[in-house]
């Protein structure tokens, strides 16, 4: 009976170190916050040589953002969709704003360009990652669509934290005669695969409730 008992523990045991080794693709769910710091949402006029210096438009209100970022299970790739509904920048001196309408960010970094900490099931960061992404929308009811340079950092010790995104200045140009530089500051809960821990859970039930009629 002893022998038995100790099968089914080291058993389950077994299991469980295979959900947990046999890591899972994690997303990063956007929960709240968006395009907010006017000090790092700003336009400036194309060819700038410095666009922050030369900064003639910025961000006058918080954007809301939704999306999230997907890290696949080697934490090697990082997929970033992001969407705001709209962002007005007002100029810095007289002049009328430029109203981004609905707008859509993505990206994907791999390889050297991201590098990763994953801590446990659900906890970690992005240390960085840069690459090129892909921006497309309106402004000023224009359709546009650029390829601009792309950054991310992320922090969520506990399941939950912030990350970091900047759209742009490289690439994020031309768009009603500027270049533009779009940063998300979002708060974020990360949410790992359920499916192999569910596995293991209804594994587990059905050992022990086998033990108990044996």
């Amino acid at each position: 009976m002893a022998t038995k008992w100790l099968h089914r523990v080291v058993t389950i045991a077994g299991l469980w170190a295979l959900s947990t080794t046999g890591a899972s693709a994690l997303t990063l769910q956007i929960i709240s916050d968006g395009l907010s710091a006017t000090n790092l949402n700003y336009g400036c006029p194309t060819g700038s040589a410095n666009c922050s210096v030369s900064r003639d438009f910025e961000l006058s209100a918080l954007a809301p953002a939704s999306g999230s970022i997907v890290i696949d299970n080697t934490g090697t790739i990082a997929t970033i969709s992001l969407s705001i509904a709209g962002a007005t920048f007002d100029p810095i001196g007289a002049g009328s704003p430029i109203v981004f309408g609905a707008t859509s960010y993505s990206a994907t970094i791999s390889g050297a360009s991201l590098s990763t900490t994953p801590v446990g099931p659900g906890t970690g960061g992005i240390d960085y990652g840069f690459g090129t992404g892909s921006v497309s929308g309106t402004a000023n009811l224009s359709a546009f669509g650029v390829t601009p340079s792309v950054n991310i950092t992320c922090s969520y010790p506990s399941g939950i934290g912030t990350c970091g995104i900047t759209f742009g200045r490289t690439g994020f140009t031309g768009v009603e005669g500027h270049d533009w530089v779009h940063t998300f500051n979002v708060s974020v809960v990360a949410l790992p695969e359920p499916a192999t821990a569910l596995l293991v859970v209804f594994a587990a039930a059905g050992l022990l409730l086998r033990s108990r009629r044996a």
